[in-house]
């Protein structure tokens, strides 16, 4: 009962240490979306709701779920970041 209890909590740790680097990650991509005057990007991360959301002019063009699930969490990161260096690029060759 015990191992078990620590590892719930070792979990939970886990899920906390990536949920903080996800918010520091979209607070970096937001302040790096700056660069582009023709549009205004913000990434912000929902604790509440588990969401990252992508907006472009206030308004919400991509949602990415980040569920209490670690294997779930990380390919959310995964598919954010990859959508990000899309927009990235995409927004490199309109300048």
């Amino acid at each position: 009962m015990l191992e078990m209890d620590l590892d719930t909590k070792r979990y939970d740790e886990e899920l906390k240490e990536r949920e903080q680097a996800t918010i520091a990650f979209c607070a970096k991509a937001t302040e790096d979306f700056k660069k582009y005057t023709m549009s205004e990007i913000r990434v912000d991360y929902d604790r509440k709701t588990r969401t990252a959301n992508v907006f472009q002019n206030g308004s919400i063009i991509r949602t990415f779920d980040f569920t209490d699930n670690v294997v779930v969490f990380a390919a959310a990161e995964d598919e954010l970041s990859n959508y990000l260096e899309r927009l990235d690029h995409e927004f490199s060759t309109m300048q």
